[in-house]
């Protein structure tokens, strides 16, 4: 039984958001020029999806960068029981030029430690630099602006836009040197195991983990709760600090808009209010209006010498919709705990007395747990606290910063696992291992203690 996607996840998961936030950065500079253009919408909310949808594909990454320097690995039955330095001192088959024949390679036996050690290992360090670089600055914009007051926006929307910029370049950067760690020095280019790939009808389990491997559906679970937890962090900030009933100035254009859809025909005042409600229900198509014949809709400076005569049929100035920060920390905690649900499938253990057994052989483990339940459990309280006490500043400060803090420990401790194995040194709670590779320079090794 061999996996439906090869050789992992993030092969497929690193497009749509490179293609999401690309297009979204264009039209929002385009727009420029047409504040009000629908464009703009359309290229923002391609922005904030193509932010969310980044973070799952670095976190696919930490499982494919670990695919590409375990010889021995296979995404059905993921084996993260080998220390660091017994991975340096594996062997990989390396594809270099055949000094005999132009354009030609040849297949060599070599360590992962020297591997990483030369070109190879220095594109993917410069791959995993440049995207979390690049992504950390997206999500600082995109977090920044989303949070921000109307005047602030308007203050920092250029510096914004100059760091959406650059983390975009950092982004476009990291796919570059990640492509040519593919395609020129065929790192994640593996030969199939050779045989049938199956030689007895797999099991029910074995069918759904072919589509859906536990390993990577834990990392990319794990992805998609960090970013909704940040979007979720960003409109918390934002309920706080918008007003109840101030609609910026777009928005009093959109009213002003949809009022001149739905001016009255002259002599036809009574038929103001029921086209006032078709234009609040979406009908802006004025042939759609129970209009009686007459003459063409009047503009609207000539509207302003006929709503005065009843200054009942003025529109108020319409109140904000509430900021929806509750629904997207439900949607954090539900991918929090099918995050969970991943890994306890990953593990292949259900029950409370095996899952006991576990975490008391395996430190990292017990680590792993605890931070996980913490994250889930101040995610619940940080969508309790948007939904009933949105502006309470000092406990959603708190409650927000013990919640990064525990989401910065998980991913830690998950590179520790999944690069050293769940048996860490006893008595540290996050014991750093020793990157013991050829050079210093060489992939990671400079960017972990």
């Amino acid at each position: 039984m061999r996996e439906y996607i090869i050789p992992n996840w993030h092969a497929i998961m690193i497009h749509a958001p490179l293609g999401l936030l690309s297009v979204g950065l264009a039209l929002e500079i385009i727009t420029l020029l047409w504040r009000r253009s629908s464009a703009r919408v359309a290229g923002r909310w391609m922005i904030l999806v193509g932010a969310i949808m980044a973070v799952p594909a670095i976190t696919t990454g930490i499982y494919a960068y670990r695919d590409v320097i375990d010889p021995t690995s296979h995404a059905l039955e993921a084996d993260f029981s080998t220390k660091w330095s017994d991975l340096m001192d594996q062997t990989v088959k390396d594809r270099i030029p055949d000094a005999t024949s132009a354009g030609d390679y040849q297949m060599k036996e070599i360590k992962v430690g020297k591997l990483l050690a030369g070109e190879t290992g220095k594109l993917l360090k410069q791959h995993i630099l440049f995207n979390s670089i690049g992504l950390g600055l997206v999500f600082l914009a995109v977090i920044a602006f989303i949070g921000c007051s109307d005047l602030w926006r308007r203050r920092l929307y250029l510096p914004l836009l100059l760091v959406l910029m650059a983390g975009e370049g950092g982004i476009i950067s990291g796919a570059h040197h990640g492509g040519l760690t593919v395609y020129q020095q065929a790192a994640m280019i593996k030969p199939l195991p050779a045989g049938n790939p199956a030689t007895e009808k797999p099991t029910r389990e074995e069918q759904i983990a072919a589509f859906l491997p536990p390993a990577q559906l834990h990392f990319t679970l794990a992805g998609w709760m960090v970013g909704f937890a940040f979007v979720s962090l960003a409109l918390s900030i934002r309920a706080m600090t918008q007003g109840p009933t101030t609609p910026t100035a777009d928005e009093q254009w959109m009213q002003a808009d949809r009022a001149d859809l739905a001016a009255p025909m002259p002599g036809s005042e009574s038929n103001y209010q029921s086209a006032v409600a078709d234009a609040d229900e979406g009908i802006t198509d004025r042939d759609s209006l129970a209009f009686p014949p007459g003459p063409e809709p009047v503009t609207s400076h000539e509207r302003q010498s006929v709503l005065p005569r009843n200054p009942s049929l003025t529109i108020p100035p319409q109140p904000l919709p509430v900021i929806p920060a509750a629904r997207f920390w439900l949607l954090a905690l539900l991918a929090g705990l099918a995050t969970a649900a991943a890994g306890l499938w990953q593990v292949h253990i259900w029950k409370w007395p095996d899952l006991q057994s576990l975490l008391k052989t395996e430190n990292r483990n017990l680590y792993h747990a605890i931070l996980g339940s913490s994250i889930i459990v101040l995610t619940l309280l940080l969508a309790i606290i948007a939904r009933f006490a949105r502006r309470a500043k000092f406990v959603l400060a708190t409650f927000s910063l013990l919640l990064l803090i525990a989401i910065g420990l998980q991913i830690y401790m998950g590179i520790l696992m999944t690069f050293d194995s769940a048996k860490g040194p006893k008595g540290h709670l996050i014991s750093p291992f020793k990157w013991n590779v050829e050079t210093p320079s060489a992939a990671m090794g400079t960017l972990l203690p």
